[in-house]
């Protein structure tokens, strides 16, 4: 099991503020590396994030992030990746 730290809470944020300002790379740089050390909400972040591309390329990798959070037991992630 994955415990959501303070500090990666934060750094997580850190991710949301630049998404909702449509600073999307810079979301993107913050949540990959939480994404890549098994945090489930950047994972599931990522997968909104790439979902906004049409690059198919891109949406096979935000279907593993949504995988990732799901293996996780983030139940909105298992429902949404059963969606897709």
């Amino acid at each position: 099991m994955t415990i959501f730290s303070p500090v990666s809470a934060q750094d997580w944020q850190t991710g949301l503020t630049a998404f909702e300002a449509v600073d999307y790379t810079s979301a993107q740089k913050v949540w990959i590396p939480l994404a890549e050390a098994g945090d489930a909400s950047s994972q599931e972040s990522l997968w909104y994030l790439y979902g906004l591309a049409v690059d198919s390329l891109i949406q096979k990798e935000a279907a593993e992030m949504y995988r990732l959070a799901a293996d996780q037991g983030f139940p909105r992630s298992q429902n949404n990746l059963d969606l897709i």
